[in-house]
C-alpha cells in the first residue's frame, strides 16, 4: 500500500523520482515517460490456474523506442519469498496432500522458460527466490500482451 500511496503522491511529478531517476540512468531509459501505474496488479503468466501473480505497481511508460511494460515489486526489509529449493519442498508436500498441486510443475516450467542453461559458476536454480522468479515470468506476460518489445522488472 505504501508503494501504491508514493507513486500518487508523485503523479504529478511523473511518478516517483527515485524511480524515474534509475531508468533514467540507463542510456536506454534516458528519455522514458511513465504514463499509467495501476497498484496490486494481476499478471497471469500460465495456464495453470491457482493464485494470480499480484504485482506491487504495474506500470505503462514510453521512450523513444515505443511502449516499456514496467512490474515494480517493493520490498522493504523483507525477503522475495521462499527460495526455489524450499518451493520445490513445498511443492512436494502439497501434492501429498492434493495431487492436482500444479507447484512443481510451475517451478519446472518457469526455470526451463526464462533461466538459462546452469554453467559452472553461476548461481544454483534452488538458491533464487521464487517470487523472483515468477514476477519475471508476470512481468514478461505483461508485456507480451500489451505489445510492448521492453520488459522492466
Amino acid at each position: 500500500m505504501s508503494c501504491a500511496q508514493a507513486w500518487l503522491a508523485d503523479a504529478a511529478a511523473g511518478g516517483p523520482p527515485e524511480i524515474l531517476a534509475l531508468l533514467r540512468s540507463h542510456p536506454r531509459f534516458q528519455d522514458v515517460v511513465l504514463d499509467i501505474a495501476e497498484p496490486e496488479a494481476k499478471q497471469v503468466f500460465d495456464r495453470r490456474g491457482g493464485n494470480t501473480r499480484n504485482t506491487d505497481v504495474q506500470v505503462v511508460a514510453r521512450d523513444a523506442l515505443g511502449m516499456v511494460a514496467i512490474s515494480v515489486e517493493a520490498k522493504a526489509g523483507e525477503p522475495f519469498g521462499e527460495t526455489v529449493a524450499e518451493a520445490l519442498v513445498d511443492g512436494v508436500e502439497v501434492r501429498r496432500d492434493r495431487p492436482r498441486s500444479a507447484k512443481l510443475d510451475r517451478v519446472d516450467e518457469l526455470a526451463r522458460s526464462i533461466l538459462p542453461a546452469a554453467r559452472r559458476g553461476t548461481p544454483s536454480l534452488g538458491g533464487l527466490r521464487y517470487q523472483l522468479l515468477t514476477a519475471a515470468a508476470g512481468a514478461l506476460a505483461w508485456a507480451l500482451r500489451q505489445g510492448s518489445r521492453c520488459a522492466v522488472l
